[in-house]
């Protein structure tokens, strides 16, 4: 079995009313006025109410409840709004001002008045962002040899590069001589070479984020409602976000507001989430809500690649890697 492609998310939000400079008032649709308060109240129900049948499937209710409170917990209420442009796809863009950041709006309103179409991105997803590297220094995340099957630049190498804040992602599992994942039949969890072994803190840092409380999936099927599964993200000094996904369930030792050093256990790889297989997915990003954060392309400081010591050296789809 083979890690499968997360899914994007992004859900969420916006005004009441919009003034746009040059084309004068717009009035938003109703349906927008009641989702904006919903939001504002997290208010769950009317949320999910709102959106079209086509919509609901591709975003269950957890999974739209969470995201919404994170983008509210992170960025908090929309104080100003204005259109920016109806896109090639033919949805309407409208750039989001908070008292913390500034947003991007990508909605569609169906006849029906339900939202079909609702994306909250950064204000920059229209323009070329220039590469950016860690400066925090990074190591690998787990002691042994183990397999990098999503990394690289280019969509053969890591499916990642197509979504803005996954785009430098890595996904590593272990894979025996004959080139397997697993041992025996591939039908539980234990099965799997990863699944049990410890992940560390790649960084010195604070940890700001954890989820713990997702069942590991039956191999083969996969729990995109809770797409990362159980999560550590920390922050560092430099004010990279490192997002390490998919442990095993009530393995995390870490808590929120801790700071961990490079090195300290963090929990026990799992399969929890929108994964098929035991395996650790590894990104770094500039802000720790993922709807809204751009990758960061990652350089571990020392590195072991095929057998070759490295430095300052981010791997690719393939190689074999330990510290």
């Amino acid at each position: 079995m083979k890690p499968k492609k997360i899914l994007d998310v992004t859900i969420i939000l916006i005004l009441l009313t919009l003034c746009n400079p040059s084309n004068g008032q717009r009035v938003l649709p109703q349906t927008i006025k009641e989702f904006v308060k919903s939001y504002n109240n997290l208010d769950s129900v009317s949320i999910i109410n709102s959106l079209s049948d086509t919509l609901k499937i591709k975003f269950p209710p957890p999974r739209i409840f969470r995201f919404i409170k994170d983008i509210h917990d992170s960025f908090g209420k929309i104080d100003s709004v204005y259109f920016k442009k109806i896109d090639e796809r033919n949805l309407e863009q409208y750039v989001l001002n908070s008292g913390y950041a500034k947003m991007l709006l990508i909605t569609k309103v169906l006849p029906t008045g339900k939202i079909d179409r609702l994306i909250i991105t950064d204000a920059n997803y229209n323009e070329e962002i220039p590469e950016r590297r860690n400066k925090a220094k990074m190591h690998l995340p787990f002691t042994g040899s183990w397999d990098v099957y999503w990394g690289g630049d280019t969509e053969d190498e890591n499916y990642h590069v197509t979504n803005r804040s996954q785009k430098n992602a890595f996904d590593f599992l272990i894979k025996d001589s004959s080139g397997k994942s697993y041992s025996g039949d591939n039908k539980t969890n234990d099965r799997f070479y990863a699944f049990g072994k410890e992940i560390y803190s790649p960084c010195k840092g604070e940890v700001i984020k954890v989820i713990d409380n997702v069942p590991d999936n039956v191999p083969g099927i996969m729990n995109p409602s809770q797409l990362t599964g159980n999560t550590v993200i920390i922050k560092t000094s430099q004010d990279e976000y490192v997002l390490l996904a998919h442990f095993k369930e009530h393995s995390i030792v870490v808590k929120e507001g801790m700071k961990v050093k490079p090195g300290q256990l963090l929990g026990l790889c799992g399969n929890s989430g929108n994964s098929s297989e035991a395996h650790l997915h590894f990104q770094l990003m500039d802000k720790a809500v993922l709807p809204v954060a751009t990758g960061i392309k990652c350089y571990f400081d020392k590195i072991i690649v095929n057998g070759q010591k490295r430095k300052k050296y981010s791997p690719i789809k393939s190689e074999k890697v330990s510290r």
